[in-house]
């Protein structure tokens, strides 16, 4: 049984038009403000929206900005695996292993499939 099935289609559609608002609200804030907080929050929500790969190209252009934060480091792994791009995942997985937390049951998953 599909997690919508019992959705109305008028409630699916302020789903997506919310989604869309969010996303173009972080776009516009990371416009005005191009701070790493705000690149962040724009992946963030861009995932929330299954804009996946998009969500991705910006944990990677925060991580580059400052690949301390462990926070992007795991998400970019879990996006990694979701989009089976598992020969990206294992060797930036190995950069950052004994960094990781081992407290995010989304991750672990994650690391067990790439076993």
């Amino acid at each position: 049984m599909s997690a919508f099935e019992n959705i109305s289609l008028r409630t699916l559609k302020n789903i997506q038009e919310t989604s869309y608002r969010n996303v173009c609200v972080a776009n516009k804030i990371y416009q005005m403000e191009p701070t790493i907080e705000n690149l962040i929050n724009r992946a963030k929500i861009k995932k929330q929206c299954w804009l996946l790969t998009s969500s991705l190209e910006d944990y990677l252009r925060a991580n580059q900005q400052d690949n301390t934060n462990i926070f992007c480091v795991c998400e970019i792994i879990k996006l990694f695996v979701v989009l089976h791009r598992t020969d990206e995942a294992v060797p930036f997985y190995r950069k950052y292993e004994d960094k990781l937390p081992h407290t995010d049951e989304q991750l672990n998953r994650c690391l067990k499939l790439l076993e």
